[in-house]
């Protein structure tokens, strides 16, 4: 599976996915005067804060997609799976709008990268107990729970995007469960590691513990010392003293 970047007269829309014959249905191109804006509720993290002007654009509608740009109510960015090829869709060329002068251009293609290929499937590499954790869904996912250590069903979507899961104090092996809108379910187990803070530096109490030990002998050996000197130099005293009162 490759990822595929291609402008196609006269629908005038940019693919990003498998090419495909009619990805989507497209309405009349139309001119837009308001910002074109991201959807938060559309599954793609950070693609609330999108916004660009547009010249013009094509309407898109597609039922295996989900639509996270819009424009006057119009959909003019969705992104699916169609036919067994993830696909993704804008219906505006890129050089009329200024998009790719805006931050959150390059947001947008990394999440679509992330979504296409995804590393893991619950984005989750290593959690420790008591973490909280944010899980990334499958595009049709309707609904998300976790079954965590200590066999207890949570629920983290709807509504999207999912909830960050917080009860991770018990370690051990938890399940991602996915619901598409045809039941099938998609199971990501992920591990949550016990507590190791302060467990790998046995070795340097050990010798903070001597040292505190060797402080200690060497305080009280003092003060012994101390002791014995202060006697003596009693004793000089007492005997200057003596031959003193001798000589008058």
């Amino acid at each position: 599976m490759c990822l595929t970047v291609y402008y196609r007269k006269p629908c005038r829309r940019t693919v990003i996915g498998s090419l495909l014959t009619h990805p989507a249905e497209t309405g009349a191109e139309r001119e837009f005067a308001a910002d074109v804006r991201g959807l938060s509720d559309s599954g793609l993290e950070n693609c609330g804060d999108i916004s660009f002007a547009l010249a013009k654009g094509t309407p898109l509608s597609a039922s295996w997609g989900t639509a996270f740009l819009q424009a006057e109510g119009q959909t003019l960015g969705l992104y699916g799976e169609t036919n067994g090829r993830k696909v993704a869709v804008l219906g505006f060329d890129l050089h009329d709008s200024d998009f790719p002068l805006q931050t959150e251009f390059p947001i947008l293609l990394y999440r679509l990268m992330e979504w296409y290929f995804p590393a893991n499937g619950s984005g989750v590499s290593q959690v420790t107990a008591g973490e909280q954790v944010s899980l990334s869904l499958l595009p049709t996912t309707e609904t998300a729970t976790v079954m965590t250590a200590a066999g207890k069903e949570i629920s983290i979507a709807p509504p999207f995007p999912p909830q960050t899961l917080t009860e991770t104090a018990e370690p051990g092996l938890y399940t991602l469960r996915e619901t598409d809108s045809a039941q099938n379910v998609t199971e990501t187990p992920f591990g949550v590691n016990a507590k190791t803070e302060g467990e790998s530096d046995l070795s340097l109490r050990g010798e903070q513990a001597e040292e505190t030990q060797s402080t200690t002998k060497e305080i009280q050996g003092s003060r012994s010392i101390l002791k014995w000197v202060l006697l003596l130099l009693l004793v000089v005293l007492l005997v200057e003293w003596r031959v003193n009162c001798r000589e008058h």
